[in-house]
């Protein structure tokens, strides 16, 4: 009797939705894309990542013809708080959580769909990081 044996490698794998960006102009709420006139973007996205009914703001802006530098923004009572960047060609959402906040997953591997970095949030410096950075207890 011959035994084969098919070994996998756990690798954690994210389900996630993707983030609809529309151009600023067409932002229907005007009044926080005045708000959020000193940042550089091209691209908004609304969507709420802690699950309180209001939506933070994910701001794109083109760095060449595939990626884009996001930036993730709160609404706060004194204006808006930048809660990280990252750079990518693409951004989604994950349905997993840390610390009650959303997971996002940036893809930045042109030739690579399946490839993505995991930012959590990170409650201690009030942003969001690289998963492994977290793991590792290193913060940039």
């Amino acid at each position: 009797m011959v035994f084969v044996g098919i070994c996998a490698f756990a690798l954690p794998s994210y389900a996630g939705e993707s983030i609809d960006f529309i151009d600023k102009s067409a932002f229907k709420d005007m009044r926080i894309v005045r708000t959020l006139s000193q940042h550089s973007f091209s691209q908004i996205a609304a969507i709420d990542l802690n699950n309180d009914s209001i939506d933070e703001y994910i701001l794109a802006d083109p760095l060449d013809g595939m990626h884009y530098q996001y930036e993730i923004i709160a609404s706060i009572d004194k204006g808006v708080a930048s809660l990280g960047k990252l750079k990518g060609t693409k951004l989604m959402a994950a349905y997993d959580t840390h610390h009650g906040v959303r997971n996002l997953l940036g893809f930045d591997d042109v030739k690579n769909d399946y490839e993505y970095e995991v930012y959590q949030w990170d409650a201690a410096s009030s942003r969001f990081v690289r998963e492994r950075d977290l793991k590792v207890g290193g913060r940039k």
